[in-house]
């Protein structure tokens, strides 16, 4: 994600009123983009928890490792 520069919100600036939206317009939609993948992510780590923690509850061992997001590994045994 490329944040606009200075000179290019000047530039916009410039250019009048429709101009200088755009790159706001640019980097709401980018922002949404990111907050949806860290919504979808959280949810599949607190599944794969609450799905790791019933199998316990049920005397199951569940050894299976979650990729969460950030690429950080979790495993279900660390819970």
């Amino acid at each position: 994600m490329n944040i606009p520069t200075r000179d290019e919100l000047r530039a916009a600036y410039r250019q009048g009123e429709e101009a200088s939206i755009q790159p706001f317009e640019w980097l709401i939609q980018k922002l949404q983009v990111q907050q949806d993948r860290l919504k979808k992510n959280s949810k599949n780590v607190i599944d794969a928890i609450l799905s790791a923690a019933a199998g316990e509850e049920r005397g199951e061992i569940n050894e299976e490792v979650i990729k969460v997001g950030s690429g950080k590994k979790i495993s279900s045994a660390n819970l």
